[in-house]
């Protein structure tokens, strides 16, 4: 008896159900396409309704691209939609429409186009009143120097947006930056220049400063097999740059930036090699001097590895994975960070006789979730068990994370819930689209609570939870099944 109300202790220790919804939710219009349709982007119209831009397309290979602006009410009910002119283009590379957000009383989409042999990138301006969007301010073009692209960053408090063309040659990489503000008045002109011969590189994080006066460009690098990571301050003035290098006992497994108005926090793994992971590093770069101290190292904590193995289990040292990926860092109330993280490794498949191509498999797994004070110090990480598994469609296997009320909410999508003997719930879909939506919640402390927001039996669609965005207390999303589509919204109290 003792033995078992010991078991019940632990296994109510490391998480309890929660017993009444903090969400609800409505339902739009279900729309039956013959083309697949997806959510581009959204924003609030200030007055509880939603302006949703989607894309559809069809034809062979989804080459027939049509883009469909709707604002709805709080309700989802349609008061007003333009439909853009049809285009045919590959689908999976470019995608014409690259940003959209309000101001004042318009609503404006950056728009890329290739025509008669130049690069143009337009701003699409309509009244919010009437979308009609017979306004159009040229950003940039180019018929002479083979600049394009373009990258599209806002910044946090959404106050300017930067656009960014590449111009590749034979060792070269060639950039321009523009910095607008949302008048769309240009503010700077940058050009940031990589040569290839020294290194091959990779980009994996830009973001713009709240001022809209630097740009700060995170990059992985190669060089004679040895890898190490870089960040660049970039403005009208002046290109500085950190290089963090490796040692052999911590090895920096990437970088992930976090901005604030003073600093630059990067947060990084580490550990005896690529998929050997120890901890978290935290490491905090002066913004105006663009001076780096040292590197503090934090060792996941023994119930990280409880989560992981089960209390039956000695804890481990490691934690073994191809990849994870920084999916949101948030500031809470007391200025800490509330980081979550995904793990994730693929393989190929080999198929059978004629096919051309193997088949991808991607198996999402594990979430960490991990609290870092204003010194740098780890104060808790916890591990939340799931897998996920797809061949290449990724609509369903995303997450959705925001902070309300000092709590970490995580969204995502999931089959069959299971409690083994880890004492923690396991989340696990192995292909298939029978999947419900589940909403953790995370305290300050670590401890979680998750319930079903979504469940695909009572419903004609499923929820593609990517592209959601919060407004207040709601957020929107596409839900979709085959080629029929339905908005949501969700309120959390």
């Amino acid at each position: 008896m003792k033995k078992l109300l010991s078991i019940i202790t632990v296994f109510i220790s490391l998480i309890s159900f929660s017993q009444k919804s903090e969400f609800s939710y409505i339902k739009g219009k279900l729309s039956k396409n013959t083309d697949y349709t997806d959510m581009v982007f959204s924003e609030s119209d200030s007055k509880g309704g939603f302006f949703v831009l989607k894309r559809s397309a069809g034809g062979v290979n989804l080459r027939n691209v049509e883009y469909i602006l709707e604002h709805l009410d709080s309700k989802l009910k349609t008061i007003d939609s333009y439909v853009f002119e049809k285009k045919y283009y590959d689908y999976n590379n470019f995608r014409p429409i690259v940003g959209m957000f309000t101001h004042e009383d318009k609503i404006i989409l950056i728009e890329n186009s290739f025509k008669d042999k130049t690069w143009i990138c337009n701003a699409l301006i309509s009244n919010q009143s009437k979308l009609v969007f017979n306004e159009k301010k040229e950003l940039y073009s180019d018929k002479e120097d083979n600049y394009y692209g373009s990258n599209y960053i806002i910044n946090k408090n959404n106050t300017g947006f930067a656009l960014i063309f590449s111009k590749y040659q034979k060792n070269i990489i060639d950039n321009k930056i523009f910095i607008y503000d949302k008048n769309l008045n240009k503010k700077s002109d940058i050009t940031y220049t990589k040569d290839k011969k020294k290194y091959w590189y990779e980009v994996t994080n830009i973001q713009l400063s709240n001022d809209s006066k630097n740009i700060f460009i995170t990059e992985n690098l190669i060089d004679n097999k040895k890898d190490f990571y870089a960040i660049t301050k970039l403005n009208q003035e002046s290109q500085k740059n950190i290089v963090f290098e490796n040692n052999s006992e911590n090895k920096i497994l990437g970088i992930e930036p976090y901005l604030n108005n003073e600093d630059i926090h990067i947060f990084s793994y580490y550990g005896k090699n690529d998929n050997a992971i120890k901890g978290i590093a935290y490491q905090k770069i002066d913004i105006n001097n663009f001076t780096a101290n040292k590197f503090i190292f934090n060792e996941f904590t023994e119930q990280f590895f409880l989560d992981k193995y089960g209390d039956t289990k000695k804890p481990k040292e490691v934690i073994k994975a191809q990849k994870i990926a920084f999916r949101n860092i948030f500031l809470n109330e007391n200025n800490e960070f509330i980081i979550t993280t995904e793990e994730s490794n693929g393989y190929n498949h080999p198929l059978r006789l004629n096919d051309l191509h193997d088949l991808e498999i991607n198996n999402f797994i594990d979430f960490h979730l991990i609290k870092i004070n204003t010194e740098g110090k780890l104060v808790w990480s916890r591990l939340v068990n799931k897998i996920h598994v797809c061949n290449g469609d990724y609509s369903y296997v995303s997450i959705f994370s925001f902070m309300k009320n000092n709590y970490n909410y995580i969204i995502f999508n999931s089959g069959k819930t299971i409690i083994e003997d880890k004492k923690a719930p396991y989340f696990r879909q192995v292909f298939g689209y029978n999947q419900d939506l589940i909403a953790l919640k995370v305290d300050t402390n670590g401890n979680y609570t998750y319930e079903t927001i979504f469940d695909h039996s009572k419903n004609e669609v499923l929820c593609e939870i990517k592209d959601a965005k919060l407004f207040n207390n709601d957020f929107i999303f596409l839900g979709s099944k085959k080629n029929d589509n339905q908005f949501f919204k969700y309120t959390i109290k």
